[in-house]
């Protein structure tokens, strides 16, 4: 749905499957102030992973020497500017109040999709890859505390969070794996720490980099379940503000989809929770879990 948004609502694409300009036929009459985005080029979803200038040189992460990091998301202010900031005042004063709030949503939607990316990458980079190269749980066990992590990463990458149709099913099947295993992610991690001062170190390091922005572990853990609870009403905002009926019942559509992707979500966690009550768990976790049938 990311893509077929822009692409439906008239602005320019860009090229190799570039997303369109986020900011529309605004953007190109003023280059922004104060923020990494090159000026008049099409924002592609790719450019949104790796990096505004020069994505594909490797850079090393800020504050990591000499470690390779990804050079786009790492280098983003933690706070990016708002879409007014990066319009010429002329120009936002003789649009329409629903065009600017259609736009600011817009970009809203991307620059926060952007961030959600950066931080499965974390989750993927800084704690699975590294527990498993040192040994500290085997691939299976890293599987129930991060299953889907890869796929998750790639279905928010390559399709930019598609909500319908046959990768709207596989969106929704490996958030359903990942977010309802987080409570016994979360328990397994904790018991570990309590148990294992090596492992405790280690989790304490890794949640000093620069890359974790001050957040812990647990804190990441949670962070596709916010994120599937943003798309419905991020979308619903779009739609209040779109004008062509015609794109307005796509945008509505969408939306709708994202809120049964939620419920069949919110529901596989219920299950899951009731699961490990059911197993006396959490009191005594083992290392696997018995699957439910959406898994």
């Amino acid at each position: 749905m990311l893509r077929s948004l822009w692409a439906s609502s008239g602005h320019r694409r860009g090229v190799s499957g570039c997303f369109p300009e986020i900011w529309g036929p605004v953007y190109s009459l003023g280059r922004p102030r104060g923020w990494a985005w090159k000026e008049s080029k099409a924002l592609s979803w790719d450019a949104l992973n790796r990096g505004p200038d020069e994505a594909s040189v490797p850079h090393p992460e800020p504050g990591d020497e000499g470690e390779p990091g990804r050079s786009g998301l790492e280098l983003e202010p933690e706070e990016p500017p708002g879409w007014r900031e990066l319009v010429p005042q002329d120009i936002l004063h003789s649009l329409p109040k629903s065009q600017v709030k259609r736009q600011e949503v817009i970009n809203e939607l991307l620059v926060t999709e952007a961030a959600h990316v950066r931080m499965l990458r974390v989750l993927h980079d800084v704690f699975y890859q590294p527990m498993a190269e040192g040994g500290f749980y085997s691939q299976e066990e890293l599987q129930n505390i991060f299953p889907s992590l890869d796929e998750l990463i790639e279905v928010h990458c390559e399709y930019g969070a598609v909500f319908d149709g046959p990768e709207g099913s596989w969106f929704q099947k490996i958030s359903s794996r990942f977010c309802s295993h987080q409570s016994f992610a979360l328990e397994q991690l904790k018991a570990k720490q309590r148990k294992e001062p090596r492992f405790c170190t280690f989790v304490q390091d890794a949640e000093s980099r620069p890359r974790c922005r001050r957040l812990q572990l647990k804190d990441m853990i949670p962070t596709e379940m916010q994120r599937l609870t943003k798309y419905p009403l991020l979308l619903q905002s779009i739609g209040q503000n779109t004008e062509e009926s015609v794109e307005r019942e796509k945008v509505e559509r969408a939306a709708e989809c994202c809120r049964e992707i939620l419920q069949h979500v919110n529901l596989a966690v219920r299950d899951m929770e009731d699961l490990l009550v059911s197993c006396a768990l959490p009191a005594a976790l083992p290392s696997s879990l018995p699957t439910l049938g959406i898994l």
